[in-house]
C-alpha cells in the first residue's frame, strides 16, 4: 500500500520510508470524503479506497505498536522480489517465511524440534 500513497516510488520493487508517513497519510485520508479520496491518492485501486485511511492507521498502528518500531525509524519496504527470474510481489506471508528459513535462529529451532 505504501507504494499506492506515495511513500515509496511506486515504480520501486523496494523503498526507505518511516513509520510515521504511514499516520501522515492517514491524517489526510481521514479528512477526505470518499469521492476525494481518488484525486489525492491517484494510485490506489477503487476497491481500496474507502477503506485507506483505515489501512494507513492500521499499518502505522501495526509497526509502532505491534512491532515496536520507533516511528521515525528508517525502514525498507519491500514490494517484490526477483525469484527464479520472474518478479514476485512480497506479501506478508511470503516475508514471514523468508524470515523463517533465513534465520539461523528459526533453523535452529525447526531442526530440534
Amino acid at each position: 500500500m505504501a507504494y499506492r500513497v506515495n511513500i515509496v516510488d511506486p515504480k520501486a520493487s523496494s523503498g526507505k520510508a518511516k513509520p510515521i508517513q504511514y499516520l501522515n497519510a492517514a491524517k489526510i485520508a481521514c479528512k477526505l470524503k470518499a469521492e476525494e479520496v481518488k484525486s489525492v491518492f491517484p494510485n490506489v485501486d477503487n476497491r481500496h479506497l474507502p477503506y485507506l485511511c483505515m489501512d494507513m492507521i492500521y499499518q502505522f498502528s501495526l509497526l509502532v505498536d505491534g512491532f515496536g518500531l520507533n516511528p521515525y525509524r528508517e525502514i525498507t519496504l519491500v514490494h517484490d522480489v526477483n525469484y527464479k527470474n520472474n518478479r514476485v510481489e512480497a506479501a506478508w506471508p511470503l516475508v514471514c517465511a523468508i524470515e523463517i528459513v533465513s534465520s539461523s535462529y528459526s533453523r535452529s529451532h525447526i531442526s530440534s524440534s
